[in-house]
């Protein structure tokens, strides 16, 4: 694991960014995630406004709902229209 700088992230040019829901929501959603983090907002993702967000507890767990969760994250980014 290498923690991910503002460097990093530019460099990585992520077209979609996968985020939890409480953590959106604390920073006023989309909008304050772009302002506050204004490397992300040079990427493809942010340029795009691509984020999927999942509840936090949703995204964390591995139980028996794993392959219903994988099912909805795999709709949400390649098949958004679908949800």
């Amino acid at each position: 694991m290498k923690p991910m700088t503002d460097e990093a992230l530019v460099t990585a040019n992520p077209d979609l960014i996968l985020v939890m829901s409480h953590g959106l929501e604390s920073v006023g959603g989309v909008d304050g995630l772009l302002e506050e983090k204004p490397a992300i907002a040079v990427t493809t993702a942010g340029e795009h406004r691509r984020f999927v967000d999942m509840e936090d507890g949703t995204v964390l767990s591995f139980g028996p709902r794993s392959a219903e969760i994988l099912d909805a994250l795999a709709r949400a980014v390649y098949a958004p229209e679908s949800r």
